[in-house]
């Protein structure tokens, strides 16, 4: 065979999977949009609100909105979700692994789980509770209870706009590992 006529092969080959894995990469994207529409469809027609429902870029979130202006969000985005106060500080470790917002008649609430390494879970409660301090808040509430090499640990902090629950896990392994904050407007007495 000529060398001329195995380039060209070579070069047909060479497009022809090239063009297959890029149609491949297209029809996984409006497959992928198909379905989020599919399902935000089927959930719009089931609560009786607007549902939006992403698949992109690995982070799955879902977000309702119902007539009265009322909103939920659930996600499993790496992230803070849209609109969470800049006056309660992310922890400075951890990873998030998930959250959730909502917003009705008494402004908006949050709540953000994360997922802590052993080393993390020893030093969560203090390291937490002071950057809390230095941003304001006051420390109330708090409970640590140990069994069986599990840990359990809540607190509350408030300031004047906002509360702050957490709850602190640990275990024998780091998929016992979690924090879970829970955000809320304060209420005026």
């Amino acid at each position: 065979m000529k060398k001329s006529t195995m380039i060209v092969i070579g070069v047909a080959i060479v497009a022809l999977v090239g063009l297959g894995i890029g149609m491949r990469m297209i029809m996984n994207y409006f497959t992928q949009k198909a379905g989020d529409k599919v399902a935000s469809s089927i959930l719009s027609t089931a609560t009786g609100g607007k549902v939006n429902v992403d698949s992109s870029n690995g982070n799955s979130s879902v977000t309702v909105k119902g007539a009265d202006g009322s909103s939920v969000s659930y996600g499993s985005s790496s992230s803070l979700p849209s609109g969470f106060p800049s006056d309660v500080p992310a922890p400075s470790f951890g990873k998030i692994s998930g959250n959730y917002s909502s917003t009705d008649t008494n402004g908006a609430s949050y709540s953000i789980a994360y997922t802590l390494t052993a080393p993390e879970v020893a030093s969560a409660n203090d390291t937490y509770q002071n950057q809390l301090k230095a941003k304001g808040f006051t420390i109330s509430d708090t409970s640590n209870t140990t069994s069986n090499g599990s840990t359990f640990t809540t607190f509350t902090a408030k300031n004047a706009t906002h509360n702050v629950s957490v709850i602190i896990t640990g275990g024998a392994s780091d998929t016992d590992n979690a924090m879970t904050l829970v955000v809320t407007n304060a209420v005026a007495n």
